[in-house]
């Protein structure tokens, strides 16, 4: 009877973040049919032959959910291959056959049957870990909803999205009929991007039939969580034989962790979870993926067949984030150089590397415009915090622009104290890692896969500081190599309790960590109090003075009982203590396990949405578009007046409107052009950032304008001959000519919004 109720315990627990995802998404107006349909397309045409295919090439793994989360990881890379081929021959609207054609050979070749076999896993998660999995892992859903669904509401309710949103809108509408996309906001310009989330959202509306703008602002994220969830279990057995580390890089996840309480010094690079970037979240599932199979590569295990859906993952990894594989190449590097140090295992070494490489070059031409506007300044990052400025008296130009190989300023009074303190906070920040040397060894019966995730989070943490990209994208090299930390501070803290658990009772050491995990509170309780919620300025004393004094005191509060911890532990070891581990583990708790249990406890403010008249689109408007969407050939384009943020069209306005080309789900000739690769090389010129820039073809942009404001049957023709069938003009944006109603069909007038229909010449 106990065994059916431990049973039913699991079960339950697996169940629990399931039912709360559905009760989360039909809270914020998802549609109930909407629901159920995308959960069981994603079953089915991502996990079930997911799953399938990678019982094959790797074999049935001894865990139900790591089974099924390397499964549902491999089938995201499976449905990506669907969409190519499928969308390539024009057949998108197929793409359910690709589920058929993965499935049935495991049903009709009798050598492959077996991988479809329904049996018990040898093991199961402990009912602690499974119920605390199925906490965190609700808790990752109610940020998700917390962070994107409050500030995205649905059509045709008047929207304030994310600017970003609608521009995933349009591209995840593009991919729907293309494998060379085009720019959405400008027709003209051919897409490199890493963009396969943006693929993943597409197909899943096609699969579905449900619209896609409710896909993105509510459905495809929740399947993603449940798996990130899931890739972390499956990692954590595969590096320890325990599900409980997991719980460590799940926190981490939801809580950061971090060890830095200064509210208004702003370090990055410490959140892997982030809002409205879709392939930041997107690209934690293959980066796991890759460190699962890359496990099994640097210990010398057979990996066989797996090498087929190594290179695959690999290839979707590249195109999911352009910043992964170059920190994983560098992860790779470092354990190459350890095993030259201690002479074996550097064939493995270079086996890994080379593979990543070779993914690396065969995807560098799909994503070449994720690095436009990139440069060189050593600590870039730090000038956008707005401590530098008010130290160093740094200009919005030298914020914006690169203007050295150095970050600009340096040589100001307190200015080269203040940057080695930053980084002393960013070495605060990730203390917790400290955790992660218990696992780095020499040795030959040393384990590789510790130093490949050092190595990659190292190269994160470096391309964060020595990279200059428009936007400050490189965080993003950091965003995504935390995850390996994350990942080497959960292996060490089994490591550590299980080394003191050999050695001392369970029950002494629990008293131990929770100790520790106290003492951790208190000291981040007593930072968080101590720091300001601004930037200290100087009133009376130089400011540069102001700003070391609050940095030394906030920082000392958290170094100071670090130092004397560790040389208590020092001490007791040369001696030959048994009190050392204990110690060890207390600390442990005090520096990993307090920076992400202290916000689970903490009461979360609710997200607001107070959307600004001035960037609202109106329910009119919205319905405008989405009339656009409904009546129109898919590869129609559309021309619009409709370039600025805040609508109305002026020179150096913010030119991130995208809209128009995400509600229309149609390509636009020139909507908004902030984030084309134009716009970010010219970054800084005539004092101008990026979103600021004028359109790069001046031309083109006259002959759009015009046809609105002064429109002529010769220019109306010349739209046409350039692949334009439709004008969605917005008198909130400029001036509408009159005259156009004569020399194109207007077909529906909403509030502001007309759309007009051209005429064949």
């Amino acid at each position: 009877r106990g065994e059916v109720l431990r049973r039913a315990s699991g079960w339950a627990a697996g169940v629990v973040p399931v039912v709360f995802a559905v009760v989360l998404l039909v809270a914020y107006d998802t549609p109930r049919r909407a629901v159920v349909a995308y959960l069981l397309a994603f079953l089915v045409s991502v996990l079930l032959p997911g799953t399938l295919v990678h019982r094959w090439l790797r074999g049935r793994q001894r865990l139900l959910v790591a089974d099924l989360a390397l499964g549902a990881a491999t089938g995201l890379a499976l449905q990506l291959l669907g969409w190519f081929l499928f969308t390539a021959l024009g057949l998108a609207s197929w793409m359910w056959v690709w589920t058929v054609l993965l499935v049935a050979p495991f049903a009709a070749v009798p050598a492959l049957r077996r991988h479809a076999a329904i049996g018990r896993y040898p093991q199961r998660l402990p009912v602690g870990a499974a119920w605390a999995t199925a906490a965190l892992t609700s808790g990752l859903l109610w940020r998700t909803a917390q962070s994107w669904f409050v500030s995205s509401p649905l059509p045709p309710k008047s929207l304030m999205w994310y600017p970003d949103d609608y521009w995933h809108l349009a591209a995840a509408a593009e991919l729907q009929r293309s494998v060379l996309p085009r720019v959405p906001q400008v027709a003209d310009l051919t897409f490199t991007y890493h963009w396969f989330s943006n693929a993943h959202m597409g197909v899943m509306s096609t699969l579905t039939g449900i619209d896609l703008p409710v896909v993105i602002a509510r459905l495809w994220l929740v399947p993603l969580v449940l798996v990130l969830a899931g890739l972390a279990v499956a990692v954590m057995v595969k590096l320890t034989g325990s599900a409980w580390p997991s719980l460590v890089v799940i926190a981490f996840l939801l809580t950061s962790g971090s060890l830095n309480g200064i509210t208004w010094l702003g370090l990055d690079g410490v959140a892997a979870f982030v809002a409205h970037s879709p392939s930041q979240t997107y690209s934690l599932i293959p980066m796991l993926l890759v460190v699962h199979v890359a496990t099994d590569v640097l210990r010398g295990r057979p990996v066989r067949r797996g090498w087929i859906l190594f290179f695959l993952v690999l290839m979707f990894t590249a195109g999911s984030k352009s910043s992964v594989l170059p920190v994983l190449l560098c992860g790779a590097a470092l354990a190459g150089v350890v095993a030259l140090l201690r002479r074996d295992g550097w064939r493995r070494c270079l086996a890994l590397g080379g593979a990543l490489l070779a993914a690396m070059l065969v995807m560098a031409p799909l994503v070449t415009g994720s690095s436009a506007g990139a440069g060189v300044q050593a600590f870039a990052i730090v000038r956008r915090f707005p401590v530098w400025k008010e130290v160093t008296g740094l200009t919005n130009y030298e914020i914006g622009v690169n203007t050295g190989l150095v970050i600009p300023r340096l040589d100001a009074p307190g200015a080269a104290t203040l940057l080695a303190l930053i980084l002393v906070a960013y070495a605060v920040q990730y203390a917790w890692l400290l955790s992660g040397l218990s696992v780095l060894s020499f040795r030959r019966d040393g384990d590789l896969t510790a130093w490949f995730l050092l190595g990659t989070g190292i190269a994160g943490w470096w391309a964060m500081m020595l990279l200059d990209v428009d936007g400050v994208s490189q965080a993003y090299f950091m965003r995504g190599a935390v995850v390996a930390w994350h990942v080497l501070a959960a292996w060490g803290v089994h490591r550590i309790w299980t080394t003191a658990a050999a050695g001392h009772r369970r029950r002494r050491l629990a008293v131990w960590a929770v100790a520790g995990l106290g003492l951790g509170w208190l000291v981040l309780k007593l930072q968080n109090s101590l720091s300001q919620d601004d930037v200290p300025a100087g009133a009376r004393s130089p400011r540069a003075a102001v700003v070391h004094g609050e940095l030394l005191t906030d920082l000392a509060v958290v170094v100071v009982p670090l130092l004397v911890g560790l040389g208590l532990w020092w001490v007791l070891h040369r001696r030959g203590s048994r009190a050392a581990l204990p110690l060890i583990v207390a600390m442990t708790a005090a520096f990993v396990l307090a920076p992400v249990v202290r916000p689970l406890t903490e009461v979360p403010k609710p997200g607001g949405y107070a959307p600004e008249p001035s960037r609202t689109v109106s329910s009119a408007e919205v319905k405008a578009a989405r009339w656009v969407a409904a009546h129109t050939p898919t590869r129609d384009v559309v021309a619009t007046n409709l370039h600025c943020v805040r609508f109305l069209t002026r020179p150096s306005c913010d030119a991130r409107s995208f809209w128009v080309s995400g509600l229309t789900q149609r390509a636009v000739l020139v909507e908004g052009w902030g984030y084309t690769e134009a716009a970010h090389e010219a970054n800084g010129k005539n004092n101008l950032g990026s979103r600021q820039q004028p359109f790069a073809d001046p031309a083109t942009f006259a002959l759009n304008e015009a046809a609105f404001t002064a429109p002529t049957r010769a220019g109306l023709d010349e739209l046409y001959a350039r692949g334009v069938r439709w004008l969605y003009a917005d008198r909130r944006a400029s001036k509408v000519s009159p005259a156009l109603a004569t020399l194109a069909e207007l077909r529906l007038r909403l509030g502001t919004a007309d759309v007009y229909q051209l005429r064949a010449p």
